[in-house]
């Protein structure tokens, strides 16, 4: 029995070394090849076919790539290292496999992440295999985020050009109109259309919205977890459904990992505040039918105040400009094979608290002035089921995240507490949505791919609002909100061109077709259509267009919370009035609200010959036009009740009845600021200033994009790249309004944003100086420019590894704003406000910061 297992295990090794024998052969032996320039990843393909391996790459390496030709007698190795030559990729052998991978990743080990490259992944921006996007998306890996000192994710969408950093945002300060840093979340606001516009997916999921403005908080997903960002920056509801305006940005886990990776980051600003620590462990497993991934995460900053920085201190010194902040994370990714079936899981937990203070009088807040504590938790967990049926993918999926904030602001006067009001925000999402995507039908330019399917969501919020004064609680305000939608969608992408019938001046030519319908008992139904062509005319350049509509659901909270009534002199809105004549306007929520709706299209043109060796250049025209959207109307009292304009919304003359069913409606509990009691007879207007659908935006820039590896030889290897956006805007509060520009005025997205950086890569050492340019805006009210800022940033990575076990360490230093640039003066609204623009410009200044990873 012992001579039979021993014999066994003879046979089992020589079986072993001779499959790593002939797969060692195969890549020795020299073979003919012949391959013309071409995409990367079909060249590739070549070279593994004919040497009988199986290849592995994320199409997010591949894509857009040109391999050079390559002719002679060679071996694979040879050829491929050939194809790879300047692309920063390097391919590596196991067995019969080889795994295409960065080359700064040889400190990380995951090329077992890769997916086979006969099977595309799906990217943002289509849910069909294989179909190319047809708007541009930008691609953050974490390699990339680590090699440029960014943080964490909100530093990450902090940094894209199309983004503007108003709305909810830690470094927003109090005094900018319609912004406000409530949860020290970071939340994207591509092209400035809101960030509630903006649609933000982890793994394709969608995710619970945060506080009261619908945003999403990027920045609970911690860096160590995170595979790469993808962001398209145009209108995709037709794909994603609601929020999807501006556009959609999807957050990839890593699929799983092997091993543990402890890291630990610190850093300071050198003009004071702004210390911050990171700590984060990732572990994980694979074995041949799955893996998974398990991430805990935790962050502290101190607080940068008013006397920690010159420019500031004018104002009181324990004024707050960056919160104080603590975040606890924790992130699970798994997957296994149960058959033919794919089942995994994702899942996040975040804990966040930070604490400010705003003064109004010196010397600090106690003497007049606030604190705001807030306390946030939010969930995720989100399972998926993946069945292959005949060619085709059928997928069921759910989700169920909730995101809870309670903020607590407690006033003080002449150095005592004079009472405090907390407010609660409770979101809630439950969704279930099952889809197939597969071939439908073979033409002579490729095979018609469709995917389809529907679900069902449910959001809630629920919210609570109150006041402690002498120790006595006082409800306020207390509403409830909810929405159910049903919907479908289709997508069908038919290349109507291909390598199979391609001719002169007609290399490619893909046709995009998608399409979504909505219905919400609420508000109504919804169709959003989108049309998408790529065209090739000839090899390395490629023209892609897309135009759709796109719309936005009205919040939660801006359907919900409750209306009040305020009782003010008629003097304020006109004149000629009696003193005794007042006026009641009614604000807050509005259930009549309707759906938000764009239009929007994009045209792009991108270059990437052969000459280039995988660099290439792209220009993209973008226009949007964004209808109905949401505001209270009452810019400002002055002339309101005669004003053309808010004909709709003024009642003249109402009855008694009217306005004591008016004050009915709040139980009485009316805010008097008119100086007298109420009486229904002398009010001679009710203004309607809720939330309606009023305001038009529009706007339309170009955004532009070059990269360019360059292989050095034996020097290493430098990647150069480079991306800048030009937005303009206006906005059209209501109907029959004047044209208001936004892009370039203070508060409101530059002009110009751009960011430019260059990777110098040589064995373990990493290199990486970036430039990043904000531009100029223009104060309105003071007429007078506010000038741009342009800072440097420098990271200096090293990260040896053992070849065989990928084990080692992965050390980092960090330099931002190398030149401690700050933001251009302004003079605020008020003496209180900070004097620059907190929406554009960072108080940031200099920061140095030290990374240490060690791989297990």
């Amino acid at each position: 029995m012992a001579q039979r297992y021993t014999r066994a295990l003879q046979l089992g090794l020589l079986m072993a070394i001779a499959q790593v024998s002939c797969a060692h052969a195969q890549a020795a032996e020299r073979l003919q090849f012949d391959i013309p320039a071409q995409e990367l990843k079909y060249a590739l393909r070549t070279v593994t076919r004919r040497a009988g391996l199986e290849l592995y790459a994320t199409s997010s390496d591949l894509k857009g790539r040109i391999s050079p030709e390559v002719h002679g007698q060679l071996t694979v190795e040879e050829a491929l290292d050939r194809l790879l030559a300047g692309t920063g990729l390097v391919a590596r052998f196991k067995g019969k496999a080889v795994y295409i991978r960065d080359r700064p990743e040889l400190a990380g080990g995951d090329e077992e992440n890769a997916a086979p490259a006969r099977d595309e992944i799906v990217v943002t921006g289509s849910r069909i295999r294989g179909a190319p996007p047809s708007a541009p998306v930008t691609l953050v890996r974490q390699v990339t985020m680590r090699e440029q000192g960014l943080n964490d994710l909100g530093d990450v969408v902090r940094a894209i050009p199309q983004n503007f950093n108003g709305g909810q945002n830690p470094g927003v300060t109090f005094g900018v109109p319609g912004s406000q840093n409530v949860t020290s979340g970071s939340g994207l606001n591509l092209r400035g259309l809101g960030a509630d516009a903006t649609l933000t997916l982890l793994n394709g999921h969608r995710l619970a919205y945060d506080s009261a403005t619908q945003a999403i908080d990027i920045s609970a997903i911690p860096v160590a977890a995170v595979e790469r960002l993808e962001v398209i920056v145009d209108g995709a509801s037709a794909l994603y459904g609601s929020d999807a305006v501006a556009g959609v940005a999807n957050v990839i886990l890593k699929r799983d990992f092997a091993g543990l990776d402890t890291r630990a980051r610190i850093g300071s600003t050198t003009e004071g505040g702004g210390f911050q620590q990171e700590y984060s462990l990732v572990g994980g497993q694979r074995w041949q039918s799955g893996g998974f991934m398990a991430v805990a995460d935790f962050t502290k900053s101190s607080a940068i105040r008013a006397r920690d920085r010159a420019f500031t201190s004018a104002l009181p010194g324990d004024s707050v400009l960056y919160p104080e902040q603590k975040a606890l994370n924790f992130v699970l990714s798994g997957h296994q094979a149960v058959g033919m079936a794919d089942v995994s899981i994702d899942a996040f937990y975040n804990h966040r608290t930070s604490f400010t203070t705003s003064s109004y009088a010196l010397p600090d807040y106690r003497a007049d002035g606030a604190t705001l504590d807030t306390d946030l938790k939010s969930y995720a967990v989100a399972p998926r089921l993946t069945v292959p049926l005949g060619g085709w993918n059928a997928t069921l999926e759910g989700v169920r995240g909730e995101d809870n904030v309670r903020t607590n602001s407690i006033y003080y006067y002449g150095g005592e507490s004079i009472g405090a009001y907390p407010v609660d925000y409770a979101n809630a999402l439950s969704a279930v949505e099952a889809r197939a995507e597969g071939p439908l039908l073979a033409l002579p330019g490729g095979t018609i791919r469709v995917a389809t399917g529907g679900g069902y969501r449910i959001v809630e919020l629920d919210g609570l609002r109150q006041s402690v004064l002498s120790g006595v609680t006082t409800t306020l305000a207390r509403f409830h909100g909810k929405r159910r939608t049903a919907y479908g969608f289709g997508e069908l992408f038919v290349p109507l061109v291909g390598p199979d019938n391609a001719r002169p001046g007609v290399r490619r030519l893909d046709l995009t077709l998608a399409g979504r319908a909505e219905h919400d008992a609420e508000t109504g139904s919804v169709f959003t259509p989108k049309i998408g062509l790529t065209y090739e005319p000839v090899p390395g350049v490629s023209i892609q267009g897309s135009w759709g509509r796109s719309f936005k659901e009205p919040t939660l909270f801006q359907l919900a919370t409750p209306a009040t009534v305020t009782l003010s002199r008629a003097s304020t809105f006109a004149s000629g009035y009696p003193a005794t004549a007042t006026v009641l306007v009614r604000n807050g929520g509005n259930p009549d609200l309707k759906p938000e709706r764009a239009r929007t299209w994009t045209t792009t043109i991108r270059i990437h010959p052969g000459i280039l060796r995988g660099g290439s250049i792209t220009a993209s025209y973008f226009n949007v036009r964004y209808r109905g959207r949401i505001q209270a109307p009452l810019g400002t009292s002055s002339g309101a009740l005669t004003n053309p304009l808010y004909t709709d919304l003024v009642t003249l003359a109402p009855t008694t009845s009217q306005s004591d069913a008016l004050v009915a409606s709040v139980g009485g509990a009316i805010t008097n600021v008119a100086g007298r009691p109420y009486n229904a007879a002398n009010v001679i207007a009710i203004f309607d200033n809720r939330y309606h659908n009023l305001a038009l935006l529009a706007a339309e820039g170009l955004d532009l994009g070059a990269s360019m590896p360059v292989d050095l030889g034996t020097a290493g290897q430098i990647s150069l790249n480079g991306s800048a956006s030009y937005i303009t805007s206006s906005q059209v509060n209501i109907s029959g309004a004047a044209r208001i520009d936004r892009a370039g005025s203070i508060y409101n997205p530059p002009h110009w944003r751009g960011r430019f950086d260059l990777a110098w890569r040589k064995g373990a050492v990493t290199v990486t100086p970036v430039a990043n340019f904000v531009g100029g805006v223009l104060d309105t009210t003071n007429k007078v420019p506010v000038y741009g800022i342009t800072t440097f940033d420098l990271t200096i990575r090293f990260a040896p590894s053992d070849k065989d076990t990928q084990a080692g360490w992965d050390v980092a230093f960090t330099v931002l704003n190398i030149g401690n640039r700050m933001p251009a003066r302004i003079v605020p609204a008020d003496f209180y406000y900070p004097p620059y623009d907190s929406a554009n410009y960072s108080i940031q200044g200099r920061y140095i910061g030290l990374a240490v990873g060690k791989r297990w």
